[in-house]
């Protein structure tokens, strides 16, 4: 597995080599919206198409894009709305009406050397990702002449975008110790740390480093070299790779759950709780890393494909 991981690592060296602090970078959310609009037909991709291009930005933030696709206008609808949450950040003059930054992750408490306190949820009135997704679902389903199809329109941009933010690890997680007694908030005040694709100014901390994972935004600038990085992570996992279960699960906090598992296991190991910075990667970590981000984005865009499908199928008409 590991022998396989850096040598696929080596044939995406052209193009993953910045954007912090957000949850996969546009890269990342773009290549989950791809995957899944690569596995609906033709008429489902078409009504999603329809319905995102109801979000009052769209005209103002979508149509120049140099990531665009010339001859797919269904899959730049995609696309741009899977960056959508993060687009309207401050100081986007829509941050005020749509911008929310609580709806992008969810802290389980993860406290290894202290048992005392020990892990846990967050309390299940919070406003997180996972309740917030679960309102946009509600929003998109709802039969109300009160909700607008641009509100809909919104609501399936934050679910798009979710659904990738919520399989990166360090979004559903933060880390405590005696050096991060308040948590470490999902990996952003582990800096510096090592990040060979980020050159921003927020780009060396630890929750940067696995943002940037899939590829720089700025070398991954046109709707070719994001079809040649989802052509690798589809190869490298194809919809066999993942059970009929795995792949149709739909429980956001089943994903998160996932997520905090991998984050122990993976993105946390042989990085000590108590040292707040690192001067190198630890021994096969960059390889790991890059296997577990691939794996996470493709199993990301085949569950929203299944989410997509439920909404928007032939049978949902």
């Amino acid at each position: 597995m590991r022998k396989c991981s850096v040598i696929l690592a080596a044939s995406l060296g052209f193009v993953l080599a910045p954007q912090s602090t957000y949850a996969w970078n546009k890269t990342g959310h773009r290549a989950v919206a791809l995957i899944a609009y690569r596995q609906l037909d033709e008429g489902t991709r078409q009504k999603v198409a329809a319905l995102l291009r109801k979000n009052p930005t769209a005209y103002d933030r979508w149509q120049e894009r140099k990531i665009n696709s010339d001859t797919d206008a269904a899959a730049n609808a995609f696309l741009n709305a899977s960056t959508f949450p993060d687009d309207v950040r401050p100081p986007s003059r829509f941050s005020r009406e749509f911008h929310h930054s609580t709806h992008h992750y969810v802290d389980f408490r993860y406290a290894p050397n202290d048992r005392d306190r020990g892990d846990g949820e967050p309390a299940v009135d919070e406003e997180n990702i996972l309740t917030t997704y679960r309102a946009n679902l509600a929003t998109l389903k709802s039969t109300s002449d009160k909700v607008s199809n641009a509100d809909k329109a919104v609501a399936l941009c934050w679910i798009i975008h979710q659904a990738g933010d919520i399989h990166q690890p360090l979004h559903a997680v933060a880390r405590f110790s005696n050096t991060f007694p308040e948590g470490d908030r999902g990996g952003n005040l582990v800096k510096p740390f090592p990040n060979p694709r980020g050159s921003g100014f927020d780009s060396k901390n630890l929750h940067a480093y696995w943002d940037d994972l899939l590829g720089d935004d700025d070398r991954v600038t046109t709707f070719d070299k994001l079809e040649d990085i989802v052509a690798i992570v589809l190869s490298e996992f194809p919809r066999s790779a993942f059970s009929d279960e795995e792949r149709k699960q739909d429980d956001i906090h089943a994903w998160a759950i996932e997520s905090v598992d991998a984050a122990q296991k993976t993105v946390y190991r042989d990085l000590d709780p108590d040292i707040p910075s690192f001067d190198a990667l630890p021994v096969a970590y960059e390889a790991d890393a890059q296997l577990l981000a691939r794996r996470r984005i493709a199993l990301a865009g085949y569950r929203l494909a299944e989410v997509l499908n439920d909404l928007f199928g032939d049978a949902n008409d």
